[in-house]
């Protein structure tokens, strides 16, 4: 028996298999509050370790041409922007211990994208364009990159916070 509630698997005749919980906001829903020039992001969560990238959450227009992720590659999570199809940054932010609850900020902005774990010292990139995107996708990408972990909290700030709030923001 898992160890938490799932959503509903409805059983009749026959087995079922669930397909995975899949949340996402797009519309006005996300147009009214997400800030298209700069932000910043703060998460906790946890991931099994999995290989390959497992989103924690991601904004993007409905396509890998134009997203910001916060994800774990494996134990190692990172916020990597793509705008037009090109990585703008790649920022590791440190490594993280399978099945255990870490926090994790990251800002946006033209030319300034940042990334902390756990109260660490903070990731930068000074030269990166920002995507225009549609959508906020918890726990995948737009593509079905999942992260079979969880996602506990989530709180966004519709301004690049300085370096200094995102370490103390995740301590």
């Amino acid at each position: 028996m898992a160890a938490f509630a799932t959503s509903y698997i409805p059983t009749q005749a026959s087995q079922v298999t669930r397909a995975a919980d899949n949340a996402s906001m797009l519309g006005d829903n996300f147009a009214t509050w997400y800030n298209q020039t700069q932000g910043a992001f703060l998460v906790a969560a946890d991931s099994p370790g999995v290989s390959g990238a497992a989103n924690i959450i991601a904004v993007d227009d409905g396509t890998t041409s134009d997203r910001i992720r916060l994800l774990t590659d494996v134990l190692d999570p990172k916020i990597i922007v793509t705008d037009g199809g090109v990585t703008q940054a790649n920022i590791d932010t440190g490594a993280i211990v399978a099945r255990q609850t870490f926090s994790m900020s990251a800002a946006y902005a033209l030319n300034d994208i940042a990334a902390c774990l756990d109260g660490g010292a903070v990731g930068t990139d000074s030269v990166a364009t920002i995507p225009t995107v549609t959508t906020l996708r918890f726990g995948a990408d737009s593509v079905g990159n999942f992260l079979n972990g969880h996602v506990q909290s989530f709180s966004y700030y519709p301004t690049r916070l300085p370096n200094a709030t995102l370490q103390s923001i995740t301590s």
